[in-house]
């Protein structure tokens, strides 16, 4: 994770909030690029079977709109 985002979800959010949340929660960048994920989002993606080959696939950095199924939705989005 980076210092500015950390800044950032810390101002308005609370980093420790967010790392505690029983939620899967994940922030993307102006360029749908992941930028964040916390504990429950590798939780969520194990429990559903999707480990390891989610948090591979989608780790931090790599871009949301390849989760979506057909290139009508990417280009839509």
């Amino acid at each position: 994770r980076d210092a500015e985002l950390q800044q950032l979800l810390a101002r308005y959010y609370g980093l420790e909030a967010l790392e505690r949340h029983m939620g899967a929660i994940y922030a993307i960048d102006a360029h749908w690029r992941i930028r964040y994920v916390n504990a429950a989002w590798g939780r969520f993606a194990a429990d559903n079977g999707g480990e390891p080959a989610i948090g591979l696939r989608y780790a931090v950095g790599s871009s949301l709109l390849d989760a979506f199924a057909s290139a009508t939705t990417r280009d839509f989005y």
